[in-house]
């Protein structure tokens, strides 16, 4: 017997049973792996060609579900620096503008993903020292809750960049804003007749 041979109503009230609950699901880190392993998902492929980038329409999917786990290139690298850079004492990481709001997140994701890297870098025996390194423009600061890295008893360092600008596409005009330049450009592509 398949589940959907089930009555619809029944159905309905199992999955009421077993997903809905006034208190936390505690079992969802054991059972986590298990479901979004083992489980299809498809994105629609219209996605694929909206001028939106992909990964702001999986982004919310993937902060539901929460499952961390670094890419194999990433542990594969933290192993080389283990196993070659034998006395290593201090690594420094960079956090780019675009990516901070990621990192300092409030969402589980990022605690997991901060979680999961110390873990690595415990590994590194000689390691002594890990510094954050956060690149932010002049009027900017680090976006979020910089508590999470220093509960690593990492080091934050934060790197003022010059002013952001935004070159045109035609290269001769400097905008001091995105949408600047965006309507400069497209009122240069408009045909003159």
């Amino acid at each position: 017997m398949h589940v959907f041979d089930i009555p619809i109503k029944i159905r309905l009230k199992i999955y009421s049973e077993l997903l809905v609950l006034s208190e936390p699901i505690m079992i969802y880190h054991e059972a986590n792996t298990l479901l979004y392993s083992n489980n299809r998902f498809q994105f629609p492929e219209r996605f694929c060609f909206s001028a939106t980038p992909l990964s702001a329409h999986i982004a919310p999917f993937l902060h539901q579900i929460g499952s961390v786990r670094l890419h194999k290139p990433h542990i594969n690298n933290l192993e080389l620096i283990r196993d070659t850079c034998t006395g290593i004492r201090t690594l420094e990481l960079l956090v780019s503008e675009d990516t901070d709001n990621y990192v300092l997140s409030d969402s589980p994701i990022a605690a997991q993903a901060l979680y999961l890297l110390n873990t690595h870098f415990k590994h590194i025996p000689s390691l002594k020292e890990i510094v954050i390194n956060f690149e932010v423009y002049p009027e900017q600061e680090p976006s979020g809750d910089l508590t999470k890295i220093h509960d690593c008893g990492w080091t934050i360092k934060v790197t003022k960049l010059p002013k952001k600008t935004w070159i045109s596409d035609d290269g001769r005009v400097e905008f001091d804003t995105y949408e600047e330049c965006q309507a400069y450009d497209e009122e240069q592509r408009i045909p003159y007749w």
